[in-house]
């Protein structure tokens, strides 16, 4: 059969190029790739500090006890949110991107209405199952009766911080890369940090789990207002149809038909967040339930400071991705070995002195978060052992995701999950701590050395600071 015969119209075709030629163009002036990079670090750059800060005066302000409640709690109400989300998110970015980029205005509006829907509706479930599953944690995390009220209090916050992630995915996808960074990534803990003075109302760490979920939920109603800007046409109530009851019932059926259809085609986007989140937040689960809050309040600070020492790989690495993402897909792995080795060796320059110095005076760094923290210090010495070894590897994730090798990269990071929740049960009950410590390096290295070793076999070379380069 011919393309003719099946219905193919040389003009048809034609037209529908030119509109989504005039959609990329709408939409690439308002924050196209070169421009949005500066403004997404600038983003970042306020909301670790931001982040960093505000942890500090919750710490000072509540103790190692109290502060590992409400970081106890923090914990769990992260991964309850990432199953509410169940991947959505990532699959609004890239079906919002690529509606947009071929004219399909009217599909973007249907498919944000669903996803909200849906995510809103599954967010409540798991809000309400977080608060049911309260006893299985409280017992071993509960100290002086604070446990009860914190943990249901961030329950709370999982429907709002899981339609902020949702609306940033959204604003991601529309091109507003800088605004969908700094609401996800700077929003919430710089109004945290705003509203920290309420943070010791009662003595105790419900203020804090108050501020923080005062704070998410701030945020989000934000990214509503900012995402329903970036919608074109009508809002996406009204072009739902949703004018009187029963165009609005029927309105927002179709709107959750869309969002379950993302939800049901989202498994392998839910797969990888639920594995990096868990992934980041396990040991302080598996603390908390283990030994203690206090334990947990220092630890947090622990991986804290490690997240610091390590913040330079972000500025570099987001910079040098999309010339990584063109060479690879170009097959030119002689010149992205280079880039990647001199952009390993900056970033391991600029991590090592703040690296050191966590490494030899971990008591004076962690004195920042109050003298109760200063007993992490053989736990923050091994931590910082271990980012060391990530910084020096090099950009071994970023290679495999700007690659193609997403696949790759999920399995390195479930391999290391199991690792971690392994070793974490048999070495965090022995030694507290220092077992978490040991647990969080070895999975650090693990994952490393897995992503690198991966990049050696798929490009041919070796992405670490020690690899060598031409000088052409």
């Amino acid at each position: 059969m011919s393309l003719l015969e099946a219905g193919y119209s040389p003009a048809a075709a034609a037209s529908r190029r030119a509109a989504a030629v005039r959609a990329r163009a709408a939409v690439a002036p308002q924050l196209g790739p070169t421009q949005s990079i500066p403004l997404v670090l600038m983003a970042r750059a306020i909301g670790l500090p931001a982040a960093f800060l505000f942890n500090v005066a919750v710490s000072r302000l509540l103790g190692a006890a109290g502060a590992g409640v409400f970081q106890f709690s923090v914990a769990v109400g992260l991964v309850a949110a990432t199953f509410a989300r169940f991947g959505v998110g990532m699959r609004l970015l890239r079906d919002t991107a690529r509606a947009l980029s071929e004219g399909r205005t009217q599909q973007v509006r249907r498919v944000y209405a669903g996803s909200v829907a849906v995510v809103a509706l599954v967010g409540f479930a798991a809000s309400a199952l977080m608060m049911a599953a309260e006893p299985l944690f409280s017992p071993s995390a509960a100290d002086g009766g604070m446990f009860t009220p914190v943990y249901r209090t961030i329950a709370l916050s999982v429907v709002p911080l899981s339609l902020l992630v949702v609306n940033c995915r959204f604003l991601a996808g529309t091109g507003a890369a800088a605004g969908s960074t700094f609401f996800e990534n700077a929003a919430v803990p710089t109004l945290a940090l705003a509203l920290v003075p309420f943070a010791a109302i009662g003595g105790d760490p419900r203020g804090a789990a108050l501020v923080y979920t005062l704070a998410v939920t701030l945020a989000c109603a934000f990214t509503f207002v900012f995402a329903l800007s970036r919608l074109p046409g009508p809002s996406a109530a009204t072009a739902a149809g949703w004018g009187s009851a029963a165009r609005a019932r029927a309105g927002f059926t179709t709107a959750l038909n869309e969002g379950v259809l993302r939800a049901r085609s989202s498994g392998y986007f839910f797969g990888n967040e639920i594995l990096l989140v868990l992934l980041g937040t396990i040991d302080c689960v598996l603390l908390g339930l283990l030994v203690g809050s206090a334990e947990v309040g220092i630890f947090s600070a622990v991986l804290r400071l490690g997240i610091v020492a390590t913040w330079f790989r972000l500025p570099v690495y987001t910079r040098v991705s999309p010339r990584m993402a063109a060479l690879a897909k170009n097959g030119n792995h002689e010149q992205l070995a280079v880039v990647c080795v001199r952009a390993a060796r900056l970033v391991t320059l600029g991590s090592l002195p703040v690296l050191g110095g966590l490494a030899v005076f971990p008591p004076l760094c962690l004195s920042l978060f109050g003298h109760e923290f200063v007993a992490g210090a053989a736990a923050l010495t091994i931590v910082a052992c271990g980012k060391f070894v990530e910084v020096a590897a090099g950009p071994t994730r970023e290679v495999l995701l700007m690659g193609g090798r997403e696949r790759d990269v999920a399995g390195c990071v479930a391999g290391t999950l199991v690792l971690q929740v392994l070793l974490g049960l048999v070495l965090i009950p022995r030694f507290g701590l220092v077992g978490a410590a040991v647990t969080n390096c070895t999975i650090t290295v693990a994952l490393a050395a897995s992503s690198f070793g991966l990049v050696c076999k798929r490009f041919g070379f070796a992405p670490w600071c020690f690899g060598r380069v031409s000088r052409n």
